[in-house]
């Protein structure tokens, strides 16, 4: 299992366009994938779960992967929430 602590910065957000483009990058991925914020614990590949946390510039969040390739999964969608316009 790899895990990965995220914090949003300024004014980056984890909208409708960025979600999709996230699911889309989870989908490719045999891992399970999976969002930890607070109490809420959801698919990384469910864009509805997504949408349902929130997430904007400030928030915290832990992405969680298990499986073959949990490593890749989680270094690819650091990449892409990294690049999020600020």
């Amino acid at each position: 299992m790899k895990r990965k602590q995220i914090t949003l910065h300024g004014n980056q957000a984890l909208s409708a366009r960025n979600v999709s483009i996230m699911v889309q990058h989870s989908g490719k991925y045999k891992s399970m994938i999976w969002i930890d914020e607070g109490t809420h614990h959801v698919n990384a590949k469910s864009m509805m779960g997504i949408l349902s946390l929130k997430l904007m510039g400030g928030s915290t969040f832990e992405l969680v992967a298990s499986g073959p390739d949990e490593a890749e999964a989680i270094d690819e969608l650091v990449k892409f929430l990294q690049q999020l316009p600020e």
